[in-house]
Formats: structure tokens, sequence, C-alpha cells
């Protein structure tokens, strides 16, 4: 029996509108993913230094030592493709909500450690912006993940 597929014929009559919603979701989560991947090959430390950049000259922020290094980019990349898979398989089957808990945790995780880091390495807009994102995205897919589960009444 494979894993990935449903146990039923999944289509949007068959999903109650929390489901339904959580789909969406899903939906642009998966597109996020799928953008930040070439956006982090291509141009992760440029995107780090203009937003740096933008920190320093609107508001006086210290910038990040992004460096020429690029070994950050390994794991990172990692990440957003097994990210991108999980929103994916919710997108394709909104019943099985588990698949979300992966994302809405790595969002969560993600959000508190650049937190951790606007106030232990340096207060960065780079930082700062990031968190706020993380934020964001947490609030919204644990939402939606909560609002879409059985309720045990």
């Amino acid at each position: 029996m494979d894993p990935f597929e449903p146990k039923q014929e999944v289509t949007t009559s068959n999903l109650t509108p929390e489901q339904f919603n959580l789909q969406k979701v899903a939906r642009w989560m998966t597109l996020y993913h799928l953008v930040m991947i070439p956006l982090m090959i291509f141009l992760g430390n440029q995107v780090i230094s203009s937003i740096d950049w933008i920190g320093d000259k609107l508001f006086s922020m210290q910038a990040i030592n992004t460096g020429s290094n690029d070994f950050w980019m390994v794991p990172v990349i990692g990440l957003f493709v097994t990210l991108t898979f999980c929103s994916w398989r919710v997108w394709r089957n909104p019943i099985k909500l588990d698949w979300m808990q992966p994302v809405i945790l790595v969002h969560g995780i993600m959000a508190f450690s650049f937190l951790a880091y606007f106030f232990i390495d340096v207060r960065s807009l780079a930082y700062l912006g990031a968190m706020i994102l993380e934020i964001g995205l947490f609030v919204v897919s644990g939402y939606f993940w909560w609002a879409s589960k059985p309720s045990n009444d």
C-alpha cells in the first residue's frame, strides 16, 4: 500500500470548508517554498546584503556577515525541498493533516531562531524581516491546520 495515495478520491466536493481552506493555504505554501529554492541558490547572499543595505540606510541597523561562503545554502535548500514536499502532500490530499505538522513546526522554530539571532548576533533588518515572515507563516499554517482537524465531540 502506497502511503502517498489517498484512500478515497479527493475532490473539492468531498472536503469540508476548513479542509478546502487548508488546501488553498498548502498550495500557497508549496509555491512559496518552490520560489525560495532557486532564490536561495542563485541570489541568497545578494538578497541578504540588499536587505542589510536597506536596514543600514533607513534605520541605521547593522549588517549580517554573510561572507562569500555558500556552505549555509546546502541545508537551507534541503529544508525548503522537504517543506515543499510536505506542503504539496497537503495540497494534493488535505485529508492527511499530518503532512502539515512539519511545515508548522519548522516555521515556528525558524521564527524563534531569527528572534534569538536578532538579539544575540546583530540587530539586522534581515533577521527582523525573516522573523516577521516566519511568524506569519507559522500562525497562518497553524491556524488553518488546527481549524481543519476533525473535532472530538
